[in-house]
């Protein structure tokens, strides 16, 4: 399995800790998450009825209620996180309401084949540089899933990745963060055997972050 940044920066119980209380903590982190949590909710509406969702990676849980929401008291949802400080916190904040938690590699799940109707693999992808990985990850999420892959990633075309870039051509510290085209996500989820179905965007053409509904293909090239 591959070895990246992120796959550190979100260990340990202090970090957990910061992302629990204070990732979203202030006016405009507050107001990023409600948008993207509600756009999360929008899409799984436009799906057909979702029995099992797993999210990974699930960090402090943030998304469990948008997963939740419209499916029901009968909708299961799964909770997954390479780091098990994050996994404790997701567990903690659930109160019960998932289904489960396990420590996972978004890589390599411990997860059998088209084990539930839909993976939600969200704010992971930008921290990752190399296609080949990227394209790992979303065929680990198209092999776990028996239709549906929720995935996010930094749109190049940007006011924020824009910003970023200058101020690196600036002399202020480079991002590790990666921001690449529609057509190499696309790209990506093509090499991965899935399709986008519908697509949301936070801020359309300011914020960098891009959500896709992503559908598996079969060999007949229709959807799963």
């Amino acid at each position: 399995m591959a070895d990246y940044h992120a796959k550190h920066k979100y260990r340990g119980e202090d970090y957990a800790e910061y992302y629990a209380t204070g990732r979203w903590d202030g006016v405009w982190g507050r107001r990023v998450d409600r948008r993207e949590r509600r756009g999360v909710a929008r899409l799984l509406g436009r799906l057909s009825p979702l029995a099992s969702i797993l999210d990974v990676p699930c960090g402090a849980g943030r998304f469990l209620e948008a997963l939740l929401s419209g499916g029901g008291d009968g909708r299961r949802v799964f909770q997954s996180d390479i780091a098990h400080e994050m996994v404790a916190r997701a567990r903690e904040a659930a109160a019960g309401r998932a289904r489960g938690q396990f420590v996972g590699d978004a890589e390599r799940l411990p997860v059998a084949d088209a084990s539930v109707d839909l993976v939600c693999t969200v704010r992971l992808l930008h921290h990752v540089a190399d296609p080949v990985v990227r394209v790992g990850i979303l065929r680990e999420a198209a092999r776990v899933s028996r239709r549906f892959v929720l995935a996010s990633y930094f749109d190049r075309f940007s006011l924020q990745a824009l910003r970023r870039r200058v101020r690196s051509l600036l002399g202020g510290r480079p991002s590790r963060r990666v921001a690449i085209r529609r057509s190499e996500f696309l790209e990506d989820a093509r090499r991965a055997g899935l399709r986008a179905v519908a697509t949301w965007g936070s801020a359309p053409l300011v914020s960098e972050q891009r959500f896709v509904v992503l559908e598996r293909v079969r060999s007949d090239g229709g959807g799963a």
